[in-house]
């Protein structure tokens, strides 16, 4: 469990920095070893303004917490592609291989786990150890993926009632 690192993918688009900051902050509480916790927030160029200062800002509150940080902006009107989440992290995937050959060539690629997230999500402090326990026990970590149960009551108060009963 000493050589893994987790790579955590956070797209976003006009979302409110009070959103990110409560997902940062949800990751920042992880009983996880910080320094192997990588942040990724994906961007989208339709928003480019917004996100660069918000990222900015972020960045600066959350200096030295995470082992590393990558900030990216997904372009517009790419050929064959549909604009939203999936195409985002397609792009943040691209740019994270090229970001971990330069700066962590030492670490192998299946020592680093991968967590992709909506820009909402809080997780539990203990989500990422027990992650780490479950990928290493598994007899084929590298061809398996995991999702956490979605507990949608974050802000189960803010949401209309037809959503809360649904949650």
């Amino acid at each position: 469990w000493e050589r893994i690192h987790h790579l955590i993918m956070l797209p976003t688009y006009q979302e409110d920095i009070a959103i990110i900051r409560s997902t940062l902050r949800s990751l920042s509480q992880s009983q996880f070893p910080h320094q192997r916790l990588w942040i990724v927030l994906g961007g989208e160029e339709r928003d480019r303004e917004r996100f660069e200062r918000q990222a900015t800002l972020l960045r600066k509150e959350f200096e030295g917490v995470f082992g590393g940080w990558l900030t990216t902006i997904h372009p517009k009107g790419l050929p064959d592609e549909i604009p939203g989440k999936g195409s985002n992290l397609h792009w943040m995937g691209e740019r994270v291989k090229t970001w971990i050959t330069q700066n962590h060539p030492q670490i192998a690629a299946e020592d680093i786990v991968v967590s992709s997230f909506d820009i909402d999500t809080v997780v539990h402090p203990q989500y990422f150890p027990y992650l780490t326990y479950v990928y290493c026990k598994h007899p084929r970590p590298t061809r398996t993926s995991s999702k956490p149960i979605a507990l949608y009551n974050n802000n189960m108060w803010e949401s209309p009632a037809i959503m809360r009963v649904m949650a």
